[in-house]
């Protein structure tokens, strides 16, 4: 579990709709939602996510590259947590320059159901702040919780055709989820296009599916589940994943226990995207370390 009265994830946030990636700090925590997008003007927009009575501590998370966007959330009672208003419903919050979050733990007890169903994120644009630019953002809902996704990949080989086995694990309390729950992945060829791979169910709590390419590059792979929790309420679950096919033997390194990206030295950017720890916790706010 996530220290107390703290906020700490490892992250990476890429301006313009570049990949991110995600280290898990620990095993109990999950990805309940990592999207990518643009505002401009004086558009609103509203992300849904959904809690479960199997989740015990949340964090939304909020990256820009413009101190100009303002989070708030919308409980599934439809209360609106600002951070004016957050601590008096039990829920911290703490922003600074372009990194915001709310961090609670369920159950909500001022809240209907403790907090469980279908929240939203209300992300809103500051004209005067962005200065009449777009602003790009990176919004993460991540769980430490008893439902858990884990993903994996394996590569017969990594140079000429190559063939990708994709694997997703879901249990719930340690007891697998087979039939209320789907898995696929959404992919992403070196070429930009994309693609959707629906994973079968092979065995209790276990989905797969398979890519066979010869197309040199990078592939990505964004893992998505989505069902129903034992407590009857919605859940959806991501990870990200890559594979790598080269023309020339090269050395791959593959998905170990505190990873879910396969790296190739081969291909390092040469601008690396701006990584990000942050503490948050009482008055300290301590945002983190970039290269533009």
């Amino acid at each position: 579990m996530a220290p107390k009265g703290e906020f700490a994830l490892h992250g990476k946030h890429t301006p313009r709709g570049g990949a991110r990636s995600w280290r898990r700090p620990d095993a109990g925590m999950n990805i309940v939602k990592d999207i990518t997008g643009t505002l401009s003007g004086s558009q609103e927009f509203r992300e849904p996510f959904a809690l479960t009575n199997s989740d015990f501590e949340i964090m939304v998370l909020l990256l820009t590259d413009v101190p100009a966007i303002h989070l708030s959330l919308q409980a599934p009672s439809g209360q609106i947590l600002t951070p004016e208003n957050a601590s008096a419903h039990g829920v911290h919050y703490c922003g600074t320059g372009g990194t915001l979050g709310y961090r609670f733990r369920l159950p909500l007890e001022r809240l209907p159901a403790g907090g469980a169903g279908t929240w939203k994120a209300i992300l809103s644009l500051d004209e005067a702040e962005a200065g009449g630019e777009e602003v790009d953002y990176t919004l993460s809902v991540v769980a430490w919780s008893n439902l858990r996704l884990r993903a994996s990949i394996a590569q017969e080989r990594v140079e000429g055709e190559s063939h990708f086995t994709l694997r997703a694990l879901l249990d719930e309390n340690s007891a697998p989820i087979g039939h209320r729950a789907g898995v696929h992945a959404e992919l992403t060829r070196p070429d930009g296009t994309n693609g959707i791979l629906v994973f079968h169910r092979s065995a209790p709590g276990l989905f797969e599916t398979s890519l066979t390419t010869s197309v040199p590059g990078d592939y990505r792979f964004d893992i998505v589940a989505s069902g129903i929790a034992s407590s009857g309420f919605a859940f959806t679950r991501q990870e990200l994943l890559t594979g790598i096919v080269r023309r020339s033997r090269q050395i791959a390194y593959r998905r170990g226990p505190a990873s879910d990206v396969i790296k190739s030295p081969a291909n390092d950017d040469t601008t690396p995207p701006r990584s990000l720890f942050w503490v948050c916790g009482g008055a300290v706010a301590a945002g983190a370390a970039a290269q533009s």
